[in-house]
C-alpha cells in the first residue's frame, strides 16, 4: 500500500512538472546573415515571443521571412530590418491574448512587409525606419480585426522614403482605435497610404 502511495505522489509530481513546461512562453530568437534565405517560425500554444535580426553584419537580399503565433497569451515579434532589398516579411499573430510587432531600423529598399493581428485581446505593430536611413518602394500592408475590447494600434514611421506603398486596415466596430501614419519623403514620388477604419 506504500509503494501505491509513493507512486501515484510520483506520478501527480511529473504532471505537475509536464504541465508547467506545457504552459512555458515559447521563445526564439534568429539573426540572419546572407542572401535568398527563406527563414519560417511557428509558435502554437500559450504565450510566444520570436526575434528576428536580418542583415546586422551584411545585407540580407531575397530573403522571405515568416512568422505565425498562434493560440493563447501574450504573442510579441521583434524584427530588426538593418539592411536589404527584396525582402518579403509576413507576421500573423492569432487566438486570444495581447499581440505585439515591432519592425525596428528599416533601412533598405522593394522590401514587403505584412502584418495580420487577429482576436481578442489589445493589437498593436510599429514599423520604424532607421534612423538617416533611405527607404524606396517599400511595401507595407496591415490588418487588425477582433471582437469587443479589442482596441488596436498601429504606428508607421518612414523617413527618408520614396515610393511608399501602407495600407492599413483596423475593423471593429465596437472600439475606438489609435492609427499614426508619418512618412517623410525624399526628392521624388513620395508614394500613396491609405487607412481604413471599419
Amino acid at each position: 500500500m506504500r509503494l501505491a502511495t509513493i507512486l501515484y505522489f510520483v506520478l501527480f509530481i511529473l504532471l505537475l512538472v509536464v504541465g508547467y513546461a506545457w504552459a512555458a512562453d515559447n521563445q526564439i530568437t534568429v539573426d540572419q546573415i546572407g542572401n535568398n534565405n527563406q527563414v519560417t517560425v511557428t509558435q502554437t500554444g500559450n504565450g510566444h515571443n520570436a526575434k528576428v535580426n536580418l542583415g546586422s553584419i551584411s545585407d540580407v537580399d531575397y530573403t522571405i521571412l515568416q512568422i505565425t503565433q498562434e493560440g493563447t497569451g501574450a504573442k510579441s515579434i521583434e524584427i530588426k530590418v538593418d539592411s536589404g532589398i527584396n525582402n518579403a516579411v509576413t507576421v500573423l499573430q492569432q487566438g486570444a491574448g495581447n499581440h505585439k510587432s515591432n519592425i525596428s531600423n528599416l533601412s533598405g529598399n522593394a522590401n514587403n512587409i505584412t502584418i495580420t493581428q487577429q482576436g481578442n485581446g489589445r493589437h498593436e505593430f510599429n514599423i520604424i525606419s532607421g534612423t538617416g536611413s533611405t527607404n524606396s518602394g517599400n511595401t507595407i500592408t496591415g490588418n487588425q480585426t477582433g471582437g469587443v475590447g479589442s482596441d488596436k494600434w498601429f504606428n508607421v514611421w518612414l523617413n527618408g522614403a520614396t515610393n511608399a506603398t501602407v495600407n492599413v486596415v483596423q475593423d471593429n466596430a465596437t472600439t475606438v482605435d489609435q492609427a499614426s501614419i508619418n512618412i517623410q519623403c525624399m526628392a521624388g514620388t513620395c508614394g500613396g497610404y491609405s487607412y481604413i477604419k471599419h
